[in-house]
């Protein structure tokens, strides 16, 4: 009983390390940095979701307002619905009512990070140094103060990565199999880009079970792959195909020149080069 409250209180202390980085943004005040206008557009998505049909250029259409880059304002709601009975509300608490959900995800991400890694490795400073390179990233703590999807889209591909590691591991548990394609369709609802990690892991494998001549490893990552990405292939061709006519098309779904998609990749969204093709606030 002793050794179980030890190691219990051993990892409480490893997961608290690993979240230092967060608390230093929280004593610098980063919480309490002004609300920006895609965090405030996230809310209006939530409380009123007839704005989206609007954005889609379809009102009235009751099937734009869950088109896949709205997902996690539905989302966002069913949180604030659980947080809202103890008190927390916009009224009271603006900035940590639209963010707590992003914190939320950072502070489980890195939670995550250092038991998996535990399990792997045993090792309390392995699992530790992991978690802490995770929630020292730079990336990640920006979004873990922003009122946007992006903290909760990180968490949900260590997950999802998390899963296809155990298939890979144990292909005989088809269990780990369903888990990884629902997943996938998720994922690529939450949050279109990411389609290129899956087809990352589609063309590793593949090259891999090319030079090993062994197919096992790519029909388990075409499992878990292909399901979101045929997911993402149809809502965006539903899309396409029923733009109202004479209505303004929705940026997201406009093809963009090869370059102009490649510059994004290569240097982020905020990339002082500059396109002239802006990505929706929705995304």
């Amino acid at each position: 009983m002793k050794e179980r409250l030890l190691r219990f209180l051993q990892h409480i202390l490893g997961v608290s390390i690993s979240l230092t980085p967060l608390v230093a943004c929280f004593a610098a005040g980063s919480l309490r940095a002004s609300l920006w206008l895609d965090e405030v557009t996230y809310w209006y998505y939530e409380a009123d979701p007839a704005l989206r049909e609007l954005e889609a250029g379809r009102p009235g259409d009751t099937i734009a307002r869950y088109f896949l880059n709205y997902f996690y304002t539905d989302i966002q709601r069913l949180v604030h619905a659980l947080v809202e009975p103890f008190g927390l509300t916009i009224q009271r608490d603006p900035e940590l009512y639209l963010r707590f959900f992003s914190l939320l995800s950072f502070v489980i991400a890195a939670a995550i990070v250092y038991l998996v890694t535990f399990r792997e490795s045993q090792s309390w400073w392995w699992s530790v140094t992991a978690a802490l390179v995770t929630s020292a990233s730079p990336l990640m703590l920006f979004y873990a103060f922003e009122a946007r999807l992006s903290a909760f889209a990180t968490l949900a591909v260590i997950v999802y990565l998390i899963v296809v590691s155990a298939a890979l591991k144990h292909p005989e548990r088809k269990r780990y199999w369903v888990a990884g394609a629902l997943l996938s369709i998720f994922l690529t609802h939450l949050h279109l880009w990411i389609v290129c990690l899956l087809a990352a892991l589609g063309i590793a494998s593949l090259v891999r079970s090319t030079l090993t001549r062994q197919w096992r490893e790519l029909a388990l990552i075409t499992t878990v792959t292909l399901p979101g990405a045929l997911t993402l292939v149809a809502e965006v061709v539903y899309v396409m195909l029923t733009t109202p006519a004479g209505g303004h098309k929705f940026p997201l779904y406009l093809p963009q020149p090869f370059l102009s998609l490649q510059s994004k990749a290569t240097f982020g969204m905020f990339s002082p080069a500059g396109t002239p093709f802006p990505m929706p606030l929705a995304l």
